[in-house]
């Protein structure tokens, strides 16, 4: 079931989620003072809707942060779903003239995204922006130990949102890997509706909102412009004995209404059960789930990095699944690939600093592979904007890895 503050947000439009979102951190903040010392900010409450004038009109803050005597300390734009609305770069030059007119006062703008690249380059610093996935966190830090309940409808309410990680349940892992890429015959007992219906779902979900959030972090370091798209892949196998396709070859018939050979290729539907009449069925497979960022160069051949993380299950009926992170970079005629060693264990990919640090690993040895391979280079020095970019991001990861 759904929050209650989801539930109820729901019935609005789109247009009035920022200060659907400053209403319930307002109430919210008004029994626990953990919500505004969450924003690393001198104040004891919050209010919405704070007015103030600037070149002759009228703005209103979403949030405002005052101090025991009413003093704003603070000023507060929310962006959840409206981070690319056309009006947010004169709406925020105006904070910040109205900031620079008053000292005393800070501006913070809290999204749910990344802004786009001409807003975010307004800021005087990082300061100044705040996302909710980071916001979340620390508040769900200061709630271990008091457990209130408002605070924690709030962090359920951003957690439904994918502003938090996920835990990755790993029986549900294994389960969904199995449905996924092994035949159903022979697998042990029944599943229950709920983890088909709920289970099942919620994983893939959780796995591609926790990557989504790792992208947020490795986005300015890898200096794309734009948020990274985030997509799974999956690479089934399959068996199919050999005598079947020689079968096939000999006559060029269909075979059970589905199989053929057409000359060129096979065309072979797996059986749902392994131990039927048919000669093919899935044998194990791979699921990646990652998150790509684009580059473009003046020779308008486009590159790409993809990282994330792929979970292997074999076809024998008892295999296990492994985990592993990894990184892929490909352009016009050049690419390189790297992954971790060992098998990972399931819950690296709930941490986000774990997580986090793990990509940049393979993202660095997958750059470095392409710069030290010769027919790389060649490529490379014709598009000489993706070779200063790969350049770039080496040295911001190694300087991330100082901090």
């Amino acid at each position: 079931m759904k929050s209650f503050f989801t539930r109820i947000q729901n019935k609005f439009s789109a247009e009035y989620s920022g200060r659907y979102v400053a209403t319930i951190m307002e109430e919210v903040a008004q029994s626990n003072p953990a919500v505004v010392k969450a924003l690393d900010v001198k104040g004891a409450r919050l209010v919405t809707e704070w007015s103030f004038q600037i070149g002759g009109k009228t703005r209103i803050a979403d949030l405002a942060v005052l101090d025991k005597e009413d003093n704003i300390t603070m000023l507060i734009e929310v962006k959840f779903e409206d981070h690319k609305n056309p009006s947010n770069h004169a709406q925020i030059k105006d904070y910040l003239k109205y900031i620079g007119k008053n000292n005393s006062i800070l501006f913070l703008c809290m999204s749910a995204f990344r802004l786009l690249p001409e807003d975010q380059e307004l800021l005087d610093s990082e300061e100044q922006f705040l996302l909710f996935s980071n916001y979340v966190e620390k508040l769900n830090q200061q709630n271990q130990k008091k457990h209130d309940p408002a605070v924690k409808m709030l962090i359920d309410f951003f957690k439904e949102r994918g502003m938090m990680m996920q835990d990755i349940d790993e029986k549900l892992m294994k389960k969904m890997m199995i449905r996924f890429f092994k035949p159903h015959k022979g697998e042990g007992k029944q599943q229950g509706n709920r983890d088909m219906i709920e289970g099942i779902p919620s994983t893939l979900s959780a796995l591609m909102q926790n990557i989504r959030i790792i992208s947020y972090d490795l986005q300015n370091i890898i200096g794309s412009r734009t948020s990274a798209r985030i997509d799974f892949t999956l690479l089934p196998e399959f068996k199919i004995h050999e005598s079947y396709l020689e079968s096939m070859k000999e006559d060029g018939k269909v075979h059970d209404e589905e199989d053929c050979y057409d000359g060129k290729n096979y065309i072979v539907t797996p059986a749902y059960w392994s131990r039927s009449g048919k000669k093919a069925y899935r044998n194990g497979g791979t699921l990646y789930v990652y998150a790509r960022h684009s580059f473009q160069s003046k020779s308008n051949y486009p590159a790409s990095i993809d990282y994330g993380m792929f979970c292997f299950v074999g076809g024998e009926q008892s295999a296990e699944i492994e985990i592993q992170l990894y990184s892929e970079i490909r352009g016009k005629k050049f690419d390189s690939y790297d992954e971790t060693e060992g098998k990972g264990k399931v819950n690296i990919l709930s941490n986000r600093k774990k997580y986090s640090k793990g990509l940049l690993s393979v993202i660095r040895n997958a750059i470095s592979e392409l710069l030290s391979e010769k027919k790389n280079g060649i490529y490379l020095k014709e598009n000489k904007s993706h070779l200063t970019t790969m350049k770039e991001i080496m040295e911001k990861i190694d300087k991330n890895k100082e901090r």
